[in-house]
């Protein structure tokens, strides 16, 4: 299903990932997953899993996992 979906907004010129910190990006660029979890966390309000699962899904999109 989520390939699908980014199969859709890549065709569309959506990039999901546009607002996504700087900061959290450089962390995952970097292999630093626990701390980009963790500024995901304090930017975004968000729980622990929420966060992990975020910055999963970009180090999948992006070929960084």
């Amino acid at each position: 299903m989520n390939a699908k979906l980014d199969a859709l907004l890549k065709h569309a010129g959506i990039d999901p990932f546009a607002d996504v910190a700087p900061d959290v990006l450089d962390a995952i660029k970097r292999g630093e997953k626990l701390e980009a979890v963790k500024l995901y966390r304090q930017q975004m309000g968000v729980t622990l899993m929420q966060a992990k699962d975020f910055v999963e899904e970009i180090q999948r999109d992006q070929g960084l996992g």
